[in-house]
């Protein structure tokens, strides 16, 4: 019979290798944002593998790397929104994957009863946005 403490370290590497690879692709689609000719397919691209480290974070009941992941997606956004070198509807795709990356935020600190980070990043978004559709 298979001890239960060999299937739960074999379950939590397992866990550990398939979010180091999904951080290492949510990496590889934050170098691309950094070319200067990215479009809005790289930003849907970076949102996406932030997101599926995200939902696998979540799945796993990893609430540190679950927010260390939605807070870096949001600030990342709130950079792409604020780059004057983007086109209109980049800035508008990455305005629009913000707000859902703050409601997930406001979302998690709220269970967790934190009302001022609640408040903070609320607050931090609407001041750092200077861009609004």
């Amino acid at each position: 019979m298979f001890p239960f403490n060999a299937w739960l370290q074999s379950h939590i590497d397992d866990y550990r290798a398939t979010l180091r690879d999904a951080t290492m692709e949510m990496y590889m689609a934050e170098v691309n944002l950094d070319n200067p000719d990215s479009d809005i397919t790289h930003i849907r691209s970076y949102y996406l593998s932030g997101m599926r480290m995200v939902e696998l974070s979540q799945h796993y009941g990893d609430d540190d790397s679950y927010l260390l992941a939605l807070v870096k997606m949001h600030h990342r956004l709130i950079r792409e929104i604020n780059n004057p070198r983007r086109c209109h509807l980049c800035r508008l795709q990455s305005y629009h994957f913000g707000r859902q990356t703050l409601q997930l935020i406001c979302n998690q600190f709220s269970q967790q009863g934190c009302w001022q980070k609640v408040t903070a990043f609320q607050a931090d978004f609407a001041k750092r946005v200077a861009f609004m559709p």
